[in-house]
């Protein structure tokens, strides 16, 4: 299933999730319908508790699919490639076929990552909630809080006043991370003090089942340290795989959390706009939807960061002369603003104990004369005064409060700053990508990549990634196209050839 690969074992433990859909399947079979919305952050294990379902779906007809990036450019597109029938044109179509499907049979239909559907899909979805009234139909969908849209926050308050349930995924606590790296056939680390290391790495996954997932394989495909000075600690490619999971936020609001990592696990929003010299109105979007999407949460009257694990990534992804540059730039900012210089110096990078040696750690090679770094979409040249953030549009009641209170703050601190603020940044569709070689393909195209390297067919390789077969088929094709290849068995032949471990999108 699409983005959420974590362990069955993982997911059966966050009760109610797993009997609530048992329960719901048990009174489908008895010929009543219903719906239920399975919702949770990014990586908290909404797709494998649907694959769970469908896979335990016997006496009823199980009809399921998913939504991705593109699907709210095709009409319908979703549901027509659940039902298989591409002449389904309207909402009404859509809930004949359904009805007709139900008067034979109970229909459980289960729709993953509800949020990127169309318009008239989700349109289509109410419709078909109303059908529950009177017909056996159970539906079923996973969403996720961002990115934010006001239509699905509006079907999701319709569904849920007329009756639907909710199934919310919340990450592990501390106590159920130790059970879970317990668990007997998960690897474990040789030496004692290299298990220190991963436990205290898995705590800073904040419990997402996803991130610990990562966390595991690329320690036990990188067991041992990497030659080079010791940074985060994080196991060899963990820090790029997990900036690659931050694909769904907008580019200013990346900037942001990269800013923010120089400050440390916790943070002050004065202390933020003090080094970025940043605009308020960017600051209040971009702090609301990391804080939709889980990414920060609030203590106090600070913001942090509720899975350190991926600040440790944001830093790891700075070559070292290029972090330290930002760090000392990001000190020099601070005292200018009368704040502490402090937070930058002590969280340049996360400590990590004595008796506890990394994992492994990655490195980076920065050429001599370096003087930009490219912080996701837009390059920071060292000498300026700002890490650039791009704006987004999007709420901002919730973080307005304590941002504003912070702000004016720092204004009253740096009086006639806030008028010369500037916004540099492009927007998330500006990111570079060569236009051939492996590098060249997105993280899609790179995970369908290695599933179809490693034999699977189309339909195969949508039933892992939970989306239709037209879509694995595009992916394919552009695949084959930005490698100059002609067919499945040169992509399998040259992936072969590739020394360097799984597919990586460039």
């Amino acid at each position: 299933m699409k983005g959420e690969d974590v362990p069955s074992s993982t997911v059966t433990r966050q009760a109610p999730g797993l009997p609530v859909l048992r329960h719901h399947v048990q009174r489908l079979r008895a010929g009543a319908g219903g719906v239920v919305l399975v919702e949770g952050e990014p990586g908290a294990g909404r797709s494998t508790l649907l694959r769970l379902l469908v896979s335990e779906g016997t006496a009823v007809t199980v009809l399921s699919g998913g939504a991705d990036e593109m699907s709210s450019r095709f009409s319908l597109q979703i549901l027509q490639d659940v039902l298989e029938d591409d002449s389904l044109s309207s909402v009404e179509a859509v809930a004949t076929e359904v009805a007709a499907r139900a008067g034979e049979r109970p229909v459980l239909l289960v729709v993953d990552d509800l949020q990127w559907a169309d318009e008239t899909t989700l349109r289509a979805w109410h419709r078909l909630a109303r059908l529950t009234r009177t017909h056996p139909v159970l539906l079923v969908a996973a969403l996720r809080p961002a990115p934010h849209r006001e239509d699905v926050t509006s079907l999701r308050r319709a569904l849920v006043r007329t009756g639907a349930a909710t199934i919310a995924l919340e990450p592990l606590a501390a106590p159920a991370i130790d059970r879970w790296l317990r668990t007997p056939g998960r690897y474990r680390p040789a030496s004692p003090g290299a298990g220190r290391a991963l436990r205290r790495l898995a705590h800073r996954t904040g419990g997402n089942p996803r991130y610990l997932s990562d966390l595991i394989e690329m320690a036990e495909a990188a067991p041992s340290p990497a030659p080079g000075p010791p940074s985060t600690g994080l196991p060899t490619g963990l820090a790029a795989r997990l900036e690659l999971r931050l694909d769904f936020v907008s580019a200013g609001t990346l900037q942001l959390l990269r800013a923010a990592a120089l400050l440390g696990d916790c943070f002050s929003v004065p202390d933020l706009l003090a080094i970025g010299d940043l605009p308020l109105p960017a600051v209040v979007t971009q702090i609301e939807e990391a804080r939709r999407a889980g990414l920060l949460g609030e203590q106090g009257t600070r913001l942090t960061f509720r899975h350190p694990i991926l600040r440790d990534a944001l830093l790891e992804r700075m070559p070292t002369g290029v972090r330290q540059a930002l760090r000392d730039r990001a000190e020099h900012d601070l005292a200018r603003a009368g704040r502490d210089p402090v937070p930058a110096r002590r969280a340049a990078v996360p400590p990590v104990p004595a008796d506890a040696p990394p994992v492994s750690t990655g490195t980076t090679a920065v050429p001599l004369g370096t003087t930009a770094v490219s912080l996701g979409t837009t390059a920071v040249p060292l000498g300026t005064t700002a890490v650039p953030l791009g704006t987004t549009a999007g709420p901002r009641e919730a973080a307005a409060v304590p941002v504003e209170a912070a702000a004016r703050e720092h204004d009253a601190r740096l009086p006639g700053v806030a008028g010369h603020r500037r916004v540099a940044g492009r927007r998330r569709g500006g990111t570079h990508h060569p236009g051939t070689g492996w590098s060249s393909l997105t993280p899609a195209e790179a995970g369908v990549a290695q599933l179809v390297a490693e034999g699977h067919t189309n339909a195969a390789v949508a039933a892992q990634l939970f989306v239709s077969r037209r879509t694995v088929e595009g992916h394919v094709s552009h695949v084959l196209a930005k490698l100059g290849l002609r067919s499945r068995v040169e992509l399998a032949r040259d992936a072969g050839r590739r020394s360097w471990g799984p597919i990586r999108a460039g």
